[in-house]
């Protein structure tokens, strides 16, 4: 006699573990695995990495991370558009953009868009009352480079070589389409 299989489990729902589904809660929040392992109190391990690292493999755990992740991202509207476009924005961005073509920093609503999210941080003194702009930081451009590179596919072999157990943006995406009916 031929075996059935089970239906997949709705990853909407609570998976049956308490504890599993805590874990799962945790690691679409952003925690680390060792520490989302570590804070669930049924939990116990020498080795919360390794133990947090075959819990994630299970399938239903994977499937109801990426659920979350995506149910996160949808609430944010947050989607691989607007984050590649971020990203750009930092890494390709023109500090003349901030400046007069007298010298003169403009003010900051006198900058475009892409020019305040630049802004990594702004530092101000004040001095015998009077406010002056001493520091703008800009946000590291390093980092946007190689995330776009990453995302454009440059590092192909890098690519390769990661980890399948956790679904990519593309699943998180195809799984937030399905909670809003959008892309």
């Amino acid at each position: 006699m031929a075996k059935t299989k089970a239906p997949k489990p709705d990853p909407s729902k609570p998976l049956k573990s308490a504890a599993q589904d805590q874990f799962c809660i945790n690691i679409s929040k952003g925690m680390q695995q060792g520490p989302a392992y570590s804070s669930v109190p049924s939990y116990r391990s020498k080795t919360p990495d390794v133990a947090a690292s075959k819990l994630i493999r299970n399938e239903k755990v994977a499937a109801r991370i990426a659920y979350l992740r995506g149910k996160i991202c949808t609430e944010a509207e947050i989607d691989v558009v607007r984050v590649v476009k971020e990203i750009a924005r930092i890494g390709l961005f023109d500090p003349a953009e901030m400046f007069e073509p007298d010298g003169t920093l403009k003010p900051i609503h006198g900058m475009s868009q892409d020019a305040r999210r630049a802004i990594a941080g702004i530092e101000i003194t004040t001095i015998k009352g009077k406010e002056t702009l001493t520091k703008i930081k800009f946000a590291s451009k390093s980092p946007s480079h190689d995330q776009l590179m990453k995302h454009l596919g440059a590092y192909e072999k890098d690519n390769g070589q990661k980890a399948k157990f956790l679904p990519d943006l593309a699943e998180i995406a195809r799984i937030r389409e399905s909670i809003t009916g959008k892309w």
